[in-house]
């Protein structure tokens, strides 16, 4: 069991790559806090992990908003007392023009407060490891 004990957080898990990355890690004895906007989804990865033997939360999370990232990490830390593994499988889609998305101002909330970052998700990981988060 190549992740025995390890505290992990997969977003995107209610569905495809993220389900059966949940999936590998509880077998690979992890414990798995799913994390998705999809709730039915997310139940069912949740149910699987579980009638399988594994320990699992579910926690409806929009990696889009970085209130909803702190707030998943903190919960994960609360079921689990740490995160060793962070896999952000989750996805957003902005349709139109280049020129108009970024006339918006940042792609996200935690690019503004740390440059250079790609998304609230690794922003949220690296402040908790700072002992920060």
């Amino acid at each position: 069991m190549r992740l025995k004990d390890k505290k992990t957080i997969v977003t995107g898990g209610a569905s495809g790559i993220g389900r059966a990355i949940c999936e590998l890690f509880a077998e690979e004895g992890a414990s798995v806090a799913i994390a998705d906007i999809d709730v039915e989804g997310g139940q069912e990865t949740l149910r699987r992990i579980l009638e399988a033997g594994s320990e699992a939360t579910f926690l409806r999370t929009d990696v889009s908003k970085e209130p909803e990232i702190e707030a998943l990490v903190q919960a994960t830390v609360r079921a689990f007392g740490s995160v060793d593994v962070l896999v952000n499988d989750a996805v957003a889609f902005v349709f139109g023009r280049i020129e108009d998305r970024l006339a918006l101002g940042p792609p996200s909330l935690s690019a503004a407060a740390e440059p250079g970052l790609p998304d609230g998700v690794v922003a949220v990981e690296i402040r908790l490891f700072q002992g920060a988060g």
